[in-house]
Order: structure tokens, then sequence, then C-alpha cells
């Protein structure tokens, strides 16, 4: 639809929070704990998806999430990994920035390895990407979700469409419909796996980014 805004748009004053090129690491003991957790956070200025290529940059991005986070959990279930869990995101959001990381769960006298061990995964995929059944395993998913979207919206909820429309507005993103969403990812995501643009989520551990680490 085109609608138009009423008025001047506000202007957000922004969380303060600002980049740093800078590692930070604590430790923190507890004698009581019997397993040890290693978490790896950043921080970086949020990106808006009001585009095809921004919405393609978003699905690329979890894909790379998806794929690191499959391995891992197939590390664990074949006693190949030093860890006893371990994952990667960039769920959270704060308005005008966002947060994404890993966290590692590893006997406390093993967190070394443990911490070798996925920074080695994520670098393998880094520098090699995804294998073709990886990719089509991951799109077929998504796939199944957006289908399922589509065929349901027709019948969505008033309250579930106002907080969506809601939400883009606070995170300031062009708004899309399931059926645009089903769409696009044949259209967005490569048919080969890329090891490049597939794996974007990786500029979060990067330390050459200007970004803040915990």
């Amino acid at each position: 639809a085109d609608w138009k805004a009423k008025g001047d748009k506000p202007v957000f004053p922004g969380t303060g929070i600002k980049m740093r090129n800078v590692l930070d690491a604590g430790v923190i003991t507890d004698p009581e704990q019997v397993t040890g957790l290693i978490s790896f956070s950043t921080i970086r200025p949020k990106t808006n998806l009001r585009t095809v290529g921004d919405f393609r940059d978003s699905l690329v991005e979890n894909i790379g999430y998806r794929v690191l986070n499959q391995r891992l959990r197939t590390m664990v279930q074949e006693s190949t990994a030093t860890f006893q869990a371990a994952s990667a995101d960039s769920g959270q959001t704060m308005v005008d920035h966002e947060i994404g990381g890993f966290n590692i769960q590893a006997k406390p006298e093993q967190w070394a390895e443990a911490l070798t061990q996925m920074l080695a995964e994520i670098k393998r995929l880094r520098e090699f990407g995804v294998q073709e059944g990886e990719l089509e395993h991951i799109k077929a998913i998504y796939r199944s979700s957006l289908e399922r979207a589509a065929e349901t919206e027709s019948t969505r909820p008033a309250q579930s469409i106002a907080m969506a429309l809601n939400s883009a507005v606070t995170e300031d993103r062009t708004p899309m419909s399931a059926a645009q969403r089903r769409d696009t990812p044949d259209a967005a995501v490569p048919r080969r796996p890329s090891s490049s643009r597939a794996i974007v989520f990786v500029r979060f551990v990067d330390a050459s980014e200007e970004t803040d680490g915990y």
C-alpha cells in the first residue's frame, strides 16, 4: 500500500553505544559450578532490511549460523567434540545495534581445547563455505516454514499483524508479506555454496571489524 506518514519522522537519540576495536576479556569463577561456560559477544551497528539485497544478506547470514550449529551438534552427537554443547547466533537486537557471538559449554579443565575446536570450525566454514547438501537442507527448512506462513496469512489474527507492523516501524525496515518472504529466497540465495557471501556471519568474530568484543 502507498502509505504516507503523518508529520515529521521521530528522531531516535540512539543508545549511546560507541564502537571500539578493542577486545575485553573477563573470567568469573564459582567453586560450586562443575561446568565451564565460554561466551564471545560482539556489538555492531544494526542493519535495517529495506531492499531485496538486505533480505538476501540476512538469509545468507542465517544460513551460516544454521550450518555451523548443525555441525557443532553433530560433533557432540558423534562424541568428537571436547565441548558438551556449543552454538552461535545473532538474534539479539537493540534498536540501533545488534549482538552476535557464540557460547560454549565444557568441563572447566577443557575450556582451552573447546574454544580452539570452536574457532577451528568457524575458520573452516569461513574459508571453505558450505556443502551443497547443507545449503539445500537449510533452504528446504526455510521453504517449508515460509510456505506454511503464506498459506495461513489470510487467517492471521489482527493482533499478529499489528505486532508485525509495529516491529517493522521500530526496526526501521520495510514490511514484507509472508508471500513476499516465500518468493524471495530462491532468487536471493545463491544456488551454489560460497566461501564469501555464504558466511557473512563471521564478521561477528573478525577482530579486524570495528566491533566491541567481550
